[in-house]
């Protein structure tokens, strides 16, 4: 993937391990337009997967672990939304566990949801990741179903997780992308 800037481009590529996508490992370099010269490097590669990790190994499918996850939850909310599962080599670590604001009480269904999880850390898996939304109570998750075995390996909570993007111009979008067809308006 290449975007690019007034004066940078930025190039990620996405690691693969046997043919699958490595969760959230990449390459990313940012470079000056103007000559190309590299102004940063960000690298999440895993240079460690064991070399017998592969789609043959396989032996949950994603409508598995679509059933398997309305099973486990339906009873425990009113609703929930589940998105397509999406499968990855993926390295359990388990997510940073930020302290609550003082004053401020962890809801019940976070702990007992975080608890959950059964990856042990620095293990790598296949595993299915599936986007559950839930309603009473409310929640927005993020769940790593191991694709061999059906165990929940996380569940992490995507509220605590979002990275919201935004853009800054200097001095302003018409002259930092140097398009005077922009305005208020677009």
């Amino acid at each position: 993937d290449s975007r690019e800037g007034a004066g940078s481009r930025s190039i990620r590529s996405i690691q693969q391990h046997n043919s699958l996508p490595v969760y959230r490992a990449s390459l990313v370099v940012g470079q000056r337009k103007e000559d190309g010269s590299v102004t940063s490097a960000m690298n999440s590669i895993d240079y460690n997967l064991p070399a017998s990790l592969g789609a043959e190994q396989i032996k949950i499918s994603a409508e598995e672990v679509l059933a398997g996850l309305h099973q486990r939850f339906d009873s425990q909310f009113e609703a929930i939304t589940l998105g397509p599962p999406t499968l990855y080599v993926y390295r359990h670590k388990s997510p940073a566990k930020p302290e609550p604001a003082p004053g401020r009480i962890q809801r019940p269904i976070k702990q007992t949801m975080l608890a959950l999880a059964t990856g042990e850390e620095g293990k790598a898996y296949l595993a299915w990741q599936v986007l559950m939304d839930t309603r009473q109570p409310n929640g927005e998750w993020e769940v790593m179903v191991d694709a061999v075995n059906g165990e929940l390996i996380q569940v992490m909570d995507r509220r605590l997780q979002a990275t919201p993007k935004g853009s800054v111009f200097s001095p302003d979008p018409v002259c930092s992308k140097q398009d005077d067809t922009l305005d208020w308006s677009t």
